[in-house]
Order: structure tokens, then sequence, then C-alpha cells
């Protein structure tokens, strides 16, 4: 079996690295680019245009004012050969057409300088031709005019009518060579227009060309990748069953060794009592039946043996209780915890009596657990909270409880000796004592405390300083109907 991290073993394929930003901004920048060309060609299309357009208007225009200046010619011609006055009704309605004309020519032709000019002379050549036409009309006479005086009139009306068509000629040519220029770029405007138009449909055909093959190429690469995506799960599923499997054994092999640790100390312990026994007896009774009949260093070693046969004795007892501990199961149900403080309590009434401590406890709840196992909980830390309590000075011990929604943390708080922050740990580990042989104890009664409050699922941590006392907290699980029913009330 390979060994090593569960990851791939090579290096992720060039392909799965994705396109920077960069190279989608060119090719957003291709359509941009000649849609902005193709707006600007459209413009000027469309300003061409109307350049033609005004332009045809013009010429129109100019051929309004002809043919309004010829009517009112034909009217005063008419009114000369026939001398009937009610052709001056014609005239009047063709002099004001022509004034309108005129002043529409000068409007439309206001950008072009030479067709100004050619304005104001064509309308004052109109202007005299029109007062001499109202003249006719104004000749007083009987029914008709001299024939001298209409052949006057005839003569300069004709100059005049020469002189205005000719300025309406040149400014028809001024207005057709605009047409011509105009026209050209129209047609210019067509072309780049179409041409736009065509490199628009160009650029997109490739664009989608180019989408096509990024599409399929992308397509390749992710089904590419999804490949060596199922090859690496595949290994990885099988890397994990195997090492599921070694850690499966491994459980099972360590479970193995505790158990068998277990009875070892377990066995050893209660097989250890009986010799143990014998040897503390034998030790007493040569202590009591020879005391002073030997030498000052006999008794002394006698007395050594005794005190240390009592200390195996206590040692073997605790280590006992230990194993017991991890062996029995657990007998779990409803425990009023105030009941349990009261029976760790009385079982320690003579040393509490001893040490003149005050030991109390605030509203208890009640919990799910084994009510023997957490007497020997609480008796356990009251107990070391009394071994702890300064000299000559009365130990208060107040035990408290609060909620935090998921679980009960208990709190015993007392006012002994302390002990230093780093050691908090240390407190619960086996037969750790942080004060040596000074105080009585084997240094399991908090080991104890440990492993039966996390086999009821919980945690136990202790908080200090020196001199000021040691708060020891641990907690106990809420179950959930029962937390279910907090919240619906």
């Amino acid at each position: 079996m390979a060994s090593g991290g569960l990851g791939p073993s090579h290096p992720p394929q060039e392909w799965a690295r994705p396109r920077t930003s960069g190279q989608f901004v060119w090719l957003m920048l291709v359509p941009l680019a000649l849609g902005a060309v193709t707006a600007y060609v459209m413009v000027e299309y469309q300003r061409s245009l109307a350049w033609l357009s005004h332009t045809k208007d013009v010429l129109t225009v100019l051929d309004e004012v002809q043919l309004a200046a010829q009517q009112a010619e034909s009217s005063q011609r008419a009114f000369l050969i026939t001398g009937e006055k009610a052709y001056y009704g014609e005239f009047r309605a063709a002099s004001e057409l022509l004034d309108e004309r005129l002043s529409r020519v000068r409007v439309l032709t206001s950008d072009n300088p030479v067709q100004q000019r050619s304005i104001r002379v064509l309308t004052a050549v109109v202007r005299q031709r029109l007062s001499d036409l109202r003249n006719s009309f104004e000749v007083q006479g009987a029914d008709h005019v001299a024939p001298a005086q209409a052949a006057s009139a005839l003569h300069a009306g004709t100059t005049l009518n020469r002189r205005i068509r000719e300025i309406s000629v040149a400014m028809e040519a001024e207005e057709n060579r605009l047409m011509r220029i105009r026209g050209a770029m129209l047609t210019r405007s067509e072309f780049e227009l179409a041409g736009s138009f065509a490199a628009g449909l160009l650029a997109t055909i490739l664009l989608l060309y180019g989408a096509h093959r990024s599409i399929v190429r992308r397509s390749a690469e992710r089904d590419a990748a999804e490949a060596e995506i199922r090859n690496l799960n595949t290994v990885l599923e099988r890397r994990v069953e195997e090492r599921t499997q070694e850690l499966q054994k491994a459980n099972e092999e360590l479970v193995r060794s505790n158990e068998d640790l277990s009875r070892f100390a377990y066995i050893a312990s209660h097989d250890l009592q009986e010799p143990l026994r014998t040897m503390a007896s034998y030790a007493g009774l040569l202590q009591r039946r020879y005391r002073e009949k030997l030498d000052g260093n006999a008794d002394s070693y006698i007395e050594m043996i005794v005190k240390g046969s009592q200390r195996m004795q206590e040692l073997i007892h605790d280590l006992l209780s230990y194993a017991r501990t991890g062996r029995e199961a657990l007998k779990i149900g409803p425990v009023a915890m105030d009941g349990v403080f009261d029976r760790a309590k009385e079982n320690l009434q003579a040393a509490i009596a001893e040490r003149g401590a005050n030991v109390v406890c605030e509203n208890l709840p009640a919990v799910e657990g084994d009510g023997a196992q957490l007497t020997r909980v609480l008796q356990n830390l009251l107990e070391n909270s009394l071994k702890f309590s300064k000299p000559g000075e009365s130990n208060r011990i107040v035990l408290g409880c609060r909620s935090n929604g998921h679980e009960w943390i208990f709190s015993l708080v007392d006012q002994g000796i302390g002990f230093e922050p780093e050691y908090a740990d240390k407190i619960f580990v086996l037969f750790e004592r942080l004060h040596g042989n000074s105080y009585a104890g084997t240094g399991i009664g908090l080991a104890v405390c440990k492993r039966i409050i996390e086999a009821h699922g919980g945690r136990i941590w202790a908080e200090s300083q020196p001199g000021t006392g040691a708060t020891v907290r641990f907690t106990l699980p809420i179950p959930e109907a029962r937390r279910a029913a907090d919240v619906a009330t």
C-alpha cells in the first residue's frame, strides 16, 4: 500500500488553468470598436442624406420663385393687353407667394454666404419688378392703357425678367454644385456603411467561430478534467478505505490493549491486597511486640515498614477503585444533584467538622446520570478542597450551577491554598501530586473524577491562583427531550 498523504501525486494539468480577464477584455473590444465605427458612419450617412434633401428643397423653392414671378408677369401682361383689372387679384396672390418663397430661400441658404449675396440681389430685383407691375395696375385711365405706355412697360419688364432668370440660374447652378458634392458624400457614406456592416458581420462570424472552437476545446478539457477527477476520486476512495481499515484495526488493538491494561490493573490490585495485608499485619505485630526491645535503628526500620505498607495499601485501594470505575457500566437515570451533594457532604462530615469548613450549595438541577458515580465525584472534589484548606483559617466551599442551553456547568469554589495556573491540567493526571508528601493522598481522586465525568459525556477543568483558592468546573449534558421542553416553556 502506498504511503504518504491522500492527495494526488502529481501537479494539476496546465489546461486546468483559467484564461485571464485581459484576454476577455480584448475580445470584447473588437465588437465594441466595430460598433462605434458603424455608429459614426451611420451618423455621417444620415447627415449627408439630410444635406442632400436640403439642397433639393432649395432647388424646389427656387423653381417656385420663378413660377410665382412668371405668374405675376402673366397677370400684368394680361392686364396690359386686355385692360381688365380683374387680373389684379391674381397678381396680388402671385406677389405674396413670391415674397414667401424668397423668405424661404433666404432661410434655407443661411449657411451659404454666396447664396445669401445672390438672394439679396434677387430680392431687390424682384421687388423692383413687382413695384413696376403694381404701378401698371394703378395707372389711371378709362378701360385700357395707351399702346405706347404698354410697350414701354413691357420692355422694362423684359429686362428685369432676364435679370431675375440670370440670378435664379446662378443660384440653381450653385445648389446643383452642392448637390453633386453632397451626393458624392452620400455615396461614400453608403460604401462606408456597407463596409462597416460587412466588417461587423465578418467579425461576428469570426468571434462566433472562435467561441465555438473555445467551447469545443473547453468541453474537451472539462471532460479530461472530469475523467482525471474521477480517477483521483477512485484513488482517494481506495486510499481512504485502506486508511480507514488501518485506523479501525489500530482502534480495535487500542481498545483491546486498554481492556487488557484495565484488567491487569484490576487483577493486580485485587491480588496484591492479600500479601500486602499479611506484610502489614506482621509488620504491625513486630512493631507492637518488640518496640524498645531492639536497638533504636530497628524500631525506626520497623516503623518505616509499617508506614510503607499502609501507603501501599492506600495506593492499591485507590488504583483498584480507578480500574473498577472504567470497568463498571453506568446506571443512567434521573439524579437530583442536591441529594448527591448532601450524601457526599454527609460522608465527609468528620473532615468538615475537623477543619471547621462551611460547605454549602446553591440551587442544583436534576440531571441524567449515575447517582453513585456522581456522588463519588462530588465527594472527591469536596475532600480535595478540604485537604488543601489554609492552615488556621475557615474554608468556605460553594457548589453552584448554570446552564448554557446544551449542558449544565457546575462550579465548586473554595478558599484554599490554590495552585499555579500552569498545573491546571496536570492535577487530573493519574498519580500526579503538586505538593509531594506534604498532604495525604495518592493522586488518584481527581483522575477518577475526570474518568466519571467524561464517561457521562462531560468535561472537567480547574482554575486557580496561589493563595486565592481554586475553582473546579465540570459539565453534564442536557438531554434532547429536556432541552425541547425548556424551549417550549
